[in-house]
């Protein structure tokens, strides 16, 4: 097999949030779509902090915001105070990188050229449109975080966003468990 010059290659934008959605997004492109020598994966995470100490799921995995509280000897409805925030985001776009530089290792050994990108602090619903025009994506596939209908309503869905706004198609993968609550 021939592999194509990056510049020939299709452009598929993956938006990821180390989610349980996003990793099943993920694994479904890496196995359905992606193409060995002939495409360029554009993996993409913002990192972003609301201003009163929401760390993102790349640091609340293991960790609950009441651990944080109390870690840092703050109380219910207390704010972060800046360093903090600032410290807590940092961190936050470390675990992102190395997330996605793992991520990128297995595709890469199939010829599937990779480009990691970590924006801090932004609207991902604006940043992952803007990155696939940037990056002439053919593609964004992004997970489906199965949000109930009033909190749709309340705070709208990122993919909701991408599949209205985006100027490529947009594949959103359901997460396995809504696929089989389907």
């Amino acid at each position: 097999m021939t592999s194509l010059p990056l510049e020939q290659r299709r452009v598929i934008l993956v938006a990821f949030d180390n989610s349980g959605n996003a990793k099943d997004a993920f694994n479904w492109a890496e196995q359905y779509i992606l193409r060995p020598g002939k495409d360029h994966v554009v993996l993409i995470s913002v990192v972003q902090d609301d201003g009163a100490g929401f760390l993102d799921s790349f640091l609340l995995k293991s960790v609950s915001l009441g651990e944080i509280d109390d870690a840092l000897g703050y109380g219910d409805g207390d704010t972060y105070p800046e360093q903090e925030q600032k410290e807590f985001l940092k961190t936050a776009e470390e675990r992102a990188e190395k997330l996605l530089h793992d991520l990128s290792r297995p595709i890469a050994k199939q010829d599937i050229s990779v480009q990691r990108i970590v924006v801090r602090n932004a609207d991902p619903r604006t940043v992952i449109c803007q990155a696939a025009i940037n990056n002439r994506a053919e593609l964004i596939v992004i997970g489906s975080r199965g949000l109930s209908t009033i909190k749709r309503a309340l705070i709208g869905s990122v993919s909701d966003y991408v599949v209205k706004n985006a100027e490529c198609p947009v594949l959103v993968v359901k997460s396995k468990d809504a696929q089989h609550a389907s």
